[in-house]
């Protein structure tokens, strides 16, 4: 997917781009000439005629009313701003004109999973990320602490602090087996996506695979909504 955020300061984006960081649209028409049949008779290699799909990612409506004016299939991350999901999906298919690569909307949901044994132990598991974000706020980044180290560092925090923590957790599922299959239903029926992509943001490489195999148990072929795809790798 290709994101329409800077992704930094407008002082750093200006700085790698060399150029005003609103020329997006520019780049991203020349990006598609370069990755469909040639522009200006310059080839991209390797992978020349690959044809590869090309996704919006957005977080906001912004990103949204691009892709659809375009004629793209929009990634949008739930995982950052679950709150504008919706209104940037509506956003998104109002805009929506077809193109030759895209006949219809198409949605990827990016969302932030945690699988417990049961939803008290998820809620531990999540917390290591929400520190992590409590720090990168502070100007203070470091690596994802251990459950029992952001257990310790969260006990000490102030009600300030304690909120971000807290807000940061809220924008993710979790949850026992049962819950997060629940919700992530209930997320696939509101946007009417057409896939998820899930990011489990557990520090425990064993207990983050054991929760992608609840969740790819959950959406087998018996469980998947009709047209939507699922699938663990």
């Amino acid at each position: 997917p290709l994101g329409r955020a800077p992704g930094t300061d407008m002082r750093t984006a200006m700085a790698l781009r060399s150029t005003d960081p609103n020329a997006f649209m520019d780049q991203l028409e020349q990006l598609r000439g370069h990755l469909g049949e040639g522009h200006r008779g310059i080839r991209a290699i390797p992978g020349a005629h690959t044809q590869p799909e090309i996704w919006m990612l957005g977080s906001t409506d912004g990103g949204a009313r691009i892709a659809g004016a375009l004629g793209m299939p929009f990634a949008f991350a739930h995982h950052f701003h679950p709150q504008y999901t919706e209104p940037a999906l509506a956003v998104y298919r109002e805009a929506f004109r077809p193109s030759e690569d895209c006949e219809r909307p198409r949605v990827i949901i990016a969302a932030g999973v945690i699988v417990g044994d049961d939803d008290a132990d998820a809620a531990r598991l999540a917390l290591p990320a929400g520190v992590s974000m409590l720090r990168l706020r502070q100007g203070r980044p470091a690596p994802v602490p251990s459950v029992e180290s952001a257990e310790a560092l969260v006990a000490g925090l102030g009600p300030q602090e304690r909120a971000v923590v807290d807000e940061v957790v809220a924008r993710m599922i979790t949850g026992g087996p049962r819950r997060v299959e629940s919700e992530l239903l209930e997320l696939i029926e509101r946007t009417g996506a057409d896939e998820l992509m899930i990011t489990a943001n557990v520090v425990d490489p064993r207990l983050r695979i054991r929760g992608l195999e609840h969740i790819a148990a959950a959406f087998g072929d018996a469980a998947t909504p009709a047209g939507m795809h699922a699938a663990a790798t």
